[in-house]
């Protein structure tokens, strides 16, 4: 899908609940994000679950079924990390489920998300595969 994603800001959700996402998985999803050229979301493919795919926007991570013309199942938004946040600290944000089944989808979601992002960063790293810690020359 191309151009801005914006179905999880018309359709209305079942449920909302405050959550927080982990700062690992917050972490992966700013550098994703930055190392993006696109316009639009990134989508990253969740195996393991049918035709699910998470776009990552700047202020939302939403969570779209592809067979149903990308309707959104659920999405983190309000996603408001503080000023003086810790790389270590969890983010505040709110989850909206747009699927009945929401609650149930919600864990295998967000491990098969966490393991997504990861290797997405791998792949749109430019040295992911070197791990050398390079010597500077001392200063004379």
């Amino acid at each position: 899908m191309r151009g801005a994603y914006t179905r999880h800001l018309s359709a209305r959700p079942l449920a909302t609940e405050a959550c927080e996402i982990g700062a690992d998985c917050y972490n992966c999803l700013r550098r994703a994000l930055a190392r993006s050229d696109q316009s639009g979301p990134v989508w990253l493919d969740l195996p393991g679950l049918g035709n699910f795919k998470l776009a990552l926007l700047p202020d939302a991570m939403v969570v779209a079924d592809r067979a149903l013309g990308y309707l959104p199942m659920a999405a983190w938004t309000e996603i408001h990390p503080s000023l003086d946040r810790g790389l270590h600290e969890p983010v505040p944000c709110l989850l909206a489920l747009y699927h009945s089944r929401g609650e149930r989808l919600i864990g295998a979601v967000e491990a098969a998300m966490h393991r997504q992002l990861k290797v997405h960063l791998s792949e749109t790293n430019p040295v992911a595969g070197s791990r050398d810690v390079v010597s500077f020359t001392p200063r004379r």
